[in-house]
């Protein structure tokens, strides 16, 4: 009879027994234990709970007892390696690589950028949060636990080692192997509150068209198996609009994209390489546009061409809209441009669409603006007290000019919204 696991976790019941009765079957076993046989010729393991792995009620087949155990103790293994040893950030890649080449683990990352990210993290912890962190070498290791609100009272823990990039300063990257789910919705969450002082980074189309065109040129076949878009539909209002694509080539994916009425949010990828022997999975991942990215298969193609192709493409912009931010404190305002390859603002009734729609960004309002015949309007982001000029001269292009108080952080958000719904353009430096 086929064998079944829960995914590393401490649970107490399974959700049905193997052999199809709807009752639950009660399991026996904590940590590290291997759990005890149900009736009805099937066996339900419980295995050891890896920190940082909340996968929860999700069974899969496996093979033998003595492999399986051997990949759990390889898991476990690699994971203190990764929460608990001192490493610099090459070391952590190399753990990182062998949990998911090795121990079958899958990895999830974030980029982030602070000049301090420690410091702003040791200032103080947003509710309902609970922090702990531990220096580790040039490593720095999370402890987040995320307080449960009725109905759902309990309390959801993660470990996050985060280390800075090498000839990225001020760039950080963060990992974990808990659920996808979990790493964005409480970790991605999380950080998010700490803005400016550590800032989110966005991925255009463009970046991630690039991070692949470097895994196709070490050899592979790289296609999309699903990829997500936003883009907004102007109606009797205005409507965002999201559609799904799924298993396509990549050139056909990104040449879709590239006609700029709309942008990419989330792609998975798989990369094939052939050999005598057929055709073989290299890397399998996910990029999405707020700089979070997975890997399932492949972890050293993901952490030494995926990401490094990906950043390399998106710091000239994000140093563009940093230093526009900054700009308007030192007394010489640097407006950012947003240059757009169709013709976007083409009349009154549509301006006023678009204004509508930047009145919606979360957080901020809008106000002494008018649409006709050009858009004129003032924003002031709420999170940090950011606030700016927008101006659009002519159908093309769109320009964001900061006020004495702007942060990048709040910059590269404005900026992001605007692209997700307008389409992807490009962030150029103001022409005087």
């Amino acid at each position: 009879p086929a064998k079944l696991e829960t995914c590393p976790q401490h649970v107490r019941l399974a959700a049905r027994s193997y052999n199809g009765r709807r009752d639950p079957v009660p399991m026996v076993g904590g940590a590290g234990s291997g759990g005890k046989e149900t009736g009805g010729g099937g066996q339900l393991l419980l295995g050891h709970r890896p920190a940082g792995r909340h996968r929860a009620g999700r069974l899969r087949a496996v093979g033998g007892g003595a492999g399986r155990r051997n990949r759990l103790d390889g898991l476990a293994e690699h994971q203190s390696a990764l929460y608990e040893s001192r490493q610099d950030y090459g070391a952590m890649v190399r753990t990182v690589e062998d949990m998911v080449d090795g121990a079958k683990a899958r990895i999830n990352a974030l980029v982030l950028r602070s000049d301090n990210l420690s410091g702003a993290l040791g200032r103080w912890t947003p509710k309902p949060y609970k922090l702990e962190t531990k220096k580790l070498g040039d490593k720095t290791v999370l402890a987040l636990e995320k307080r449960g609100r009725p109905p759902e009272p309990r309390a959801a823990r993660l470990r996050i080692a985060v280390a800075e990039i090498p000839d990225s300063p001020g760039h950080h990257c963060a990992v974990s192997d808990c659920t996808s789910a979990e790493f964005a919705g409480i970790f991605a969450a999380f950080v998010s509150k700490y803005s400016p002082d550590i800032s989110r980074l966005f991925l255009t189309g463009g970046d991630m068209a690039g991070a692949l065109g470097g895994v196709e040129s070490l050899g592979h076949d790289v296609a999309i198996t699903y990829g997500s878009t936003k883009g907004c539909r102007l109606g009797a209002g205005v409507l965002e609009s999201n559609v799904r694509i799924t298993s396509v080539p990549r050139a056909a994916f990104f040449r879709e994209l590239g006609k700029g009425e709309r942008a990419a949010i989330t792609v998975r990828y798989i990369a094939r390489v052939d050999s005598r022997l057929g055709a073989s999975v290299a890397a399998r991942g996910t990029i999405a546009r707020d700089c979070r990215f997975s890997a399932s298969v492949g972890a050293g193609i993901l952490f030494r061409t995926v990401i490094p192709k990906a950043l390399a493409v998106s710091l000239e912009r994000n140093g563009l809209i940093e230093a526009s931010a900054k700009s308007a404190e030192a007394g010489e305002v640097e407006p950012t441009v947003i240059r757009f390859a169709r013709q976007i603002f083409k009349n009154k009734e549509i301006n006023q669409r678009y204004v509508d729609m930047i009145a919606k960004m979360p957080d901020s309002s809008i106000s002494a603006y008018h649409v006709n015949p050009h858009i004129d309007l003032s924003l002031v982001d709420y999170t940090d007290g950011s606030s700016y000029d927008i101006w659009v001269l002519d159908g093309y292009r769109l320009t964001i000019v900061p006020q004495i108080r702007a942060s990048g952080a709040s910059l590269k958000r404005l900026v992001n919204y605007l692209l997700e719904r307008m389409g992807e353009g490009r962030v150029e430096k103001y022409d005087h």
